[in-house]
């Protein structure tokens, strides 16, 4: 927002309010002096005036209360004081925002007097003088100081940001004729802003959409949307400026909302030039993932997360490795990827954001490299489609198995808990031990409404075992 200038509004309300007054005076006056001796009705029309203005400041402090939403002694003073001043018709501005937009009368904005910000649930602005920013507020009530104004409004609500090309528009076609020379120019821009190239120099623009909110937990502040003055603050002040240019520099000063959807941008650029233009639609190493949903994934990290995985100039991740170069290993026996510092996060954390989510689709590609792709998938979907078979099964096998391994494991938990319950003192037999362990089987077998109709045949075996056991061998 610009800064108030003066205006003529307040000296002609004073006006207004002062011949009015004025007025009333005149008539009161006529009708107390009419007939009678003028100098004995002074005093009582002296008293009269007391009265009026005191009662006039007594409603006022009485009504002004009830006007806004206040409970606090010091605001109950302030409303008292800005419905004071609004009668000598130099009070402030009287604003409301409403989902960060900003609701006034005509010129109320260029009132330089004490004033009051109303901020609904969903709103948070920063104050600030011609000279410096003052202070961030939530919402609820703010009673503004004079020559204090609004330095930036934000939405509270979760925010979306998106670039790239429309829908129903190609980016790569030449001007048309229909076309002027500034919507071609427009189209242009959109295509560079999410224009990025393979490593085999393939030119990709897809849409860019990121979600993000102020740097604030669901509840803070007051409000179910969160609000942190120190976040606000850093979102406001922190806005991108670009002084080349005087117009781009207004739009994106007044726009907190720019900074998101740029870096996500920047950070598809440099990941898709490490790999080729086949490489997007093969299978990466991490597990059930395509390399354009790893890029996408690495993007959301990058902006999501303090530490990401590195890659190397082919978009494989590097893995620490020890004194003697070789590979650190984890607990899983896989090495261990090496993790450096996300620099977006960093950027978005200086500037009071957090980033909930990101999306890159509707991929676009020069004509002839679509009809290059369609010739290819058309010639070798036999080859692909049995790689991804292999892929499947091979998923399949290492499901299986960790299924085996968990299974075995829970079946050794159960069928001991009777054995657990003892300890080494008490030197357990192997009759008592096998007794044990044929109680936690018949447990494990009837406690599990699944295992009942599977077992029953089991576990009419254990039961002939455990009365061979009670009986003794000598008696069966």
């Amino acid at each position: 927002m610009n800064k108030p200038k003066s205006n003529p509004l307040g000296k002609s309300q004073f006006i207004r309010i002062g011949l009015g007054a004025a007025g009333l005076g005149i008539v009161y006056l006529v009708f107390a002096l009419w007939g009678g001796d003028p100098y004995s009705k002074v005093l009582p029309i002296f008293i009269d005036l007391l009265l009026c203005a005191g009662g006039l400041a007594f409603w006022l402090f009485f009504f002004a209360q009830f006007i806004l939403p206040v409970r606090k002694r010091k605001e109950r003073e302030q409303a008292s004081e800005r419905l004071f001043d609004y009668l000598s018709g130099y009070h402030g501005p009287a604003l409301f925002i409403e989902s960060g937009e900003l609701r006034e009368r005509k010129y109320e904005s260029q009132r330089k007097g004490p004033g009051l910000i109303w901020l609904d649930t969903a709103s948070a602005a920063l104050l600030r003088t011609p000279t410096r920013y003052t202070r961030a507020v939530g919402p609820g009530i703010v009673f503004t100081a004079k020559n204090e104004y609004i330095g930036g409004t934000v939405d509270l609500h979760l925010q979306s940001s998106r670039l790239g090309p429309k829908e129903d528009e190609d980016a790569f076609i030449p001007r048309l004729k229909r076309e002027t020379k500034e919507d071609f120019e427009a189209r242009q821009q959109r295509r560079f802003d999410t224009q990025a190239i393979t490593r085999d120099s393939h030119e990709i623009v897809p849409n860019i959409t990121v979600s993000f909110r102020l740097d604030a937990n669901d509840g803070e502040g007051g409000t179910q949307f969160g609000y942190r003055a120190v976040s606000l603050e850093k979102a406001i002040s922190g806005r991108p400026i670009d002084a080349s240019d005087g117009e781009e520099s207004k739009e994106k000063a007044a726009n907190w909302q720019y900074l998101p959807v740029h870096l996500a941008a920047n950070i598809w650029r440099e990941t898709l030039a490490k790999f080729t233009l086949s490489e997007l639609f093969e299978q990466s190493e991490e597990a059930s993932l395509g390399i354009l949903q790893f890029i996408v994934q690495h993007v959301k990290d990058r902006l999501q997360k303090e530490m990401v995985v590195s890659l190397d100039e082919y978009g494989k991740p590097v893995y620490q490795k020890d004194a003697r170069g070789n590979p650190v290993k984890g607990r899983d026996g896989k090495p261990v990827a090496l993790l450096v510092p996300s620099r977006e996060f960093k950027v978005l954390q200086s500037r009071g954001l957090r980033v909930t989510g990101a999306n890159i689709f509707n991929l676009r590609f020069q004509p002839e490299v679509e009809k290059e792709l369609l010739n290819g998938w058309k010639t070798t979907w036999l080859d692909r489609a049995r790689r991804e078979r292999e892929a499947v099964e091979k998923r399949r096998n290492i499901a299986t198995e960790e299924g085996r391994q968990a299974a075995v494991l829970d079946f050794s938990n159960a069928v001991s808990q009777e054995l657990g319950s003892h300890t080494i003192e008490e030197n357990l037999d192997g009759k008592e031990i096998l007794k044990l362990l044929i109680q936690g089987n018949l447990e494990l077998c009837q406690g599990n409404p699944l295992l009942i109709p599977l077992t029953a045949e089991d576990v009419n075996h254990l039961r002939e075992l455990q009365e061979w056991l009670e009986k003794g061998p000598d008696q069966s």
